[in-house]
């Protein structure tokens, strides 16, 4: 409990005392009648994905017979959890009844606490947090310091306005996650369908208007095929090498240009930094790298060894690390790079993964062994004319949820701390 003013009307409160305290237990893996049930359970993985968000489902659920015969029990929906070792620090809310490992300390809230206040408050202090956690393998908080937490709560009508609007920002954030999933589902399905199972020209050559498309432009599509480079392709259609004309540009090594001061710095982006954008553990590296390795929004980044995977940059400037590519081309768009790449990500995951001895990589040669196929410039044209929209809008709500998710990130120690005070609704 810091010894700060408590805003007027706050006051400490020893979370025990508003929350009832639950731990959770894995059933016995000998047991298969123990798993595979009804009931979901949460585990780090769960919470790592799920981080400050209500959590619906689980990788892993648990049956009647396996929860009777642990330690683990079945909380009410609403309950918090906290990962509390290994990965310390992850916050969920149940959006229904469930169970967790025992590497969760979880809170049943009770009427005088919000647990979306609750929740806020942990994911405020995660550092704080952090400090509470010790051993010398894994980092663990125990139970009698999760005993300790004490909370400076405001009224419950305050912690509503509060949980307001935060939620505000993280349902917009949540909206247009779901947005961009549904933009880059219809992109791969336009894709498949057009360059990969050819569904237009098959339609033609079967005498059938193409489904979903006007005219114009079915009247693009050829009505046949031809055999080109030993493969049968539409007519009038190219084939080429993955990295024909599109260019894969390897990173450097970014320990050769350590930053001087912060404002000489810039991220160094790593196959971390895919998954988890700029965060406080970001490398840091000087701005004097040569131009080419400099990274915006929009940039199309591969990694090429390690856990293969492709992503459009949406984090800000930074720097291109060695193993990974950026991906782009002076004459095809954008969407044509990154879908065609897309396309062999499970093949290069598959050549990788061949490579038991070392970590899992792929070679120039397998970008070149690759091959695409090129419509005429007039049908290229037409399709960008609908890939290029949906892409720029997946690039343009994941820079809106970043500059949400800072503005949520700058206001949110202060609204839990009463800096910023809100009226109730």
């Amino acid at each position: 409990m810091p010894d700060l003013p408590t805003p007027q009307g706050w006051e400490w409160t020893a979370l025990s005392d508003i929350a009832q305290l639950e731990s959770g237990h894995t059933p016995s893996r000998k047991h298969p009648e123990y798993w595979d049930g009804d009931i979901p359970w949460i585990g780090l993985k769960d919470a790592i994905e799920h981080h400050g968000k209500v959590i619906f489902d689980t990788y892993q659920h648990v049956s009647d017979l396996g929860l009777a015969n642990s330690s683990a029990r079945l909380l009410p929906p609403d309950t918090v959890c906290l990962s509390r070792t290994a990965s310390v620090g992850y916050v969920v809310v149940m959006g229904r009844s469930m169970a967790t490992s025992q590497d969760f300390v979880n809170w049943v809230c009770g009427k005088k606490i919000n647990p979306h206040f609750l929740k806020y408050v942990l994911l405020a202090e995660n550092d704080a947090l952090l400090r509470f956690a010790s051993g010398t393998t894994h980092q663990t908080i125990y139970y009698p310091e999760a005993k300790a937490f004490h909370v400076c709560l405001p009224p419950l009508p305050q912690q509503k306005s509060i949980v307001h609007i935060l939620k505000a920002l993280d349902d917009k954030i949540e909206l247009n996650c779901r947005m961009n999933e549904t933009l880059e589902a219809i992109a791969q399905a336009i894709f498949t369908s057009w360059f990969v199972d050819f569904d237009p020209v098959r339609a033609k050559a079967e005498g059938r208007q193409p489904e979903g498309m006007d005219e114009e432009t079915a009247a693009l599509f050829p009505d046949g095929f031809e055999v080109v480079d030993g493969r049968e392709v539409p007519k009038g259609w190219t084939v080429e090498s993955l990295d024909c004309n599109i260019e894969f540009m390897n990173g450097l090594a970014c320990q050769k240009y350590p930053p001087i001061d912060e404002l000489d710095s810039l991220p160094v982006i790593k196959i971390r930094e895919l998954n988890n954008g700029i965060t406080s553990n970001t490398d840091k590296a000087s701005k004097s790298v040569p131009l080419k390795y400099l990274i915006k929004n929009g940039d199309i980044l591969f990694s090429w060894s390690g856990s293969l995977q492709i992503c459009i940059w949406s984090y800000g400037e930074g720097i291109l690390n060695q193993h990974l590519f950026k991906v782009s081309s002076e004459l095809y768009p954008k969407w044509f790079c990154y879908l065609w790449t897309h396309h062999f990500l499970e093949d290069f995951r598959s050549i990788a993964a061949d490579k038991a001895t070392t970590m899992g990589h792929i070679k120039r040669h397998n970008l070149r062994d690759a091959k695409i196929i090129v419509p005429p410039m007039e049908l290229f044209s037409e399709i960008d004319q609908i890939l290029s929209p949906l892409i720029e809008m997946q690039i343009n709500n994941a820079i809106h949820s970043r500059t949400l998710a800072e503005i949520r990130d700058q206001i949110l120690p202060k609204l839990i701390s009463g800096e910023i005070r809100v009226k109730v609704a």
